[in-house]
């Protein structure tokens, strides 16, 4: 159990606390080798070849090593890769923390040369170089997932310096490194960063430049130490559509090996997973029973959520507009998406889209019936589907919208006859036809006593 017993692999060989005469590479790497829940501390790369001057935690030059749950502590190098060189080969990091290590020029913490690496989980802070406080790449393939890198230390390229490389950042906190969050040498450098929080910004899809509220270094559980974020933390910001697959690649599980969030819920940029928020759902914030009252005009009933109002106008409702409350999107392949709307009676004739209003055209719904609208084919851009419904009380005649057709229905009517029709009276107009007449009280009249449920 490499957590309750610590298992350290240090360089300080000869007099304590002297890190001149100190291993050069505390590690040297071999093919298909796995480090797994090591600390590794103590290298000091200061001789003058390149197998002495580079990787003081680890040299790495043509092997291709797996290492897990490590600690790369106070590990130096004069030229590259404080905590580790990775020439050529290919490296796989997992899970690991990389803190208070330093080089001359490049890479306080990695060095990438000529070779192929992948980050995944991992911590870097308090780091330092001239060139990428955290990872230096020259002429290499890096690619960095769900990985936190702050307070880090460079002139160029606090968390990353590039030279002839273009590295792939996703999900990452890049944050509070000073001498910049990303250097790129030239321009034949061009890292494609996404869904990562970049302090300054950064190009790319879903990137954000907000505080990610990231607290000090610390046992928040797991094999290697953590900066938790709040749970109020801007970074939470991935959403499960995000990229290609899921999440934008993110691992199902964070640093310290707890579970990412699930289906349904945004996933933290980063190395640590903390509390986390659901993804949104479309909610509805307002619809109307809208219905043509001749020359005059189109008229729209509010419907009022939950309760629903009643559509006492002839032939009950033919068109329900509905507000939600962001954007929203059909899953119904078909044209029209008549599968993206669902009636408890009646029939869907079209349903059409514009940003977050949805329409749903319908025809044949019974007279005193309460008619229920969902949306099964409405979903939110991240997929989110909807959860609401709506629910109408179709009473005709019922001009006072109390559920029963009664004689003050009728009273109601002839107060108004022989007027046009405006947005104070149209529900008067029992028969549509932009006048409210005898023929509406006559309407009213063979009506008398129906009534309708409430909703439910």
């Amino acid at each position: 159990d490499f957590q309750a017993n610590e298992t350290i692999l240090s360089g300080d060989i000869g007099v304590p606390g002297d890190n001149s005469d100190n291993s050069f590479n505390v590690v040297q790497g071999a093919n298909n080798a796995v480090l797994d829940g090591f600390t590794i501390t103590g290298g000091n790369a200061n001789g003058s070849t390149a197998a002495t001057h580079s990787g003081g935690g680890m040299y790495n030059n043509g092997t291709s090593p797996m290492v897990l749950n490590c600690t790369f502590v106070n590990n130096s190098a004069r030229i590259r890769g404080g905590a580790m060189l990775q020439s050529n080969g290919s490296l796989i990091v997992i899970g690991c923390t990389f803190a208070g290590n330093s080089a001359g020029p490049f890479g306080g913490a990695i060095s990438n040369m000529s070779g192929s690496a992948e980050l995944t989980n991992c911590t870097f802070t308090d780091n330092s170089a001239l060139y990428g406080g955290s990872i230096a790449n020259h002429s290499a393939n890096t690619s960095i997932t769900n990985c936190t890198m702050t307070a880090n230390t460079a002139t160029s390229g606090g968390a990353i310096y590039n030279i002839g490389s273009s590295p792939t950042v996703r999900n990452s906190i890049l944050w509070n490194n000073t001498g910049g969050q990303i250097f790129n040498s030239s321009t034949a450098s061009n890292p494609a960063v996404t869904y990562s929080c970049v302090e300054g910004g950064h190009p790319g899809e879903g990137n954000i430049d907000i505080d990610p509220l990231l607290s000090h270094l610390a046992d928040n559980g797991g094999p290697t130490w953590t900066h938790a974020i709040a749970s109020n933390s801007p970074a939470y910001a991935i959403p499960e559509s995000a990229g290609i697959g899921s999440w934008n690649g993110a691992p199902d599980t964070d640093q310290r090996g707890e579970p990412r969030a699930p289906a349904g819920y945004f996933r933290a940029m980063g190395a640590y997973e903390g509390e986390y928020d659901a993804l949104p759902q479309p909610a509805i914030v307002a619809a109307e029973s809208v219905k043509t009252h001749g020359i005059a005009g189109d008229f729209g009933i509010d419907l009022p959520l939950p309760g629903g109002a009643v559509e006492s106008r002839k032939g009950g409702p033919t068109r329900i507009v509905v507000t939600f409350d962001m954007d929203v999107y059909g899953s119904d392949a078909g044209a029209p998406l008549l599968n993206d709307a669902a009636l408890s009676a009646g029939t869907v004739v079209d349903v059409t889209i514009d940003g977050a209003v949805v329409t749903v055209d319908m025809a044949d719904v019974p007279d005193a019936t309460v008619l229920t609208v969902a949306f099964p084919g409405i979903v939110s851009d991240s997929g989110q589907p909807c959860a609401d419904s709506l629910c109408v009380r179709v009473l005709v005649g019922d001009v006072n919208g109390d559920g029963t057709v009664s004689t003050n229905d009728m009273v109601e009517v002839r107060n108004h006859l022989n007027q046009s029709v405006t947005a104070f009276n149209f529900r008067h107009d029992v028969d549509c036809d932009g006048m409210i007449a005898v023929t509406d009280m006559v309407r009213v009249r063979n009506d008398l006593g129906t009534g309708v449920d409430l909703c439910p």
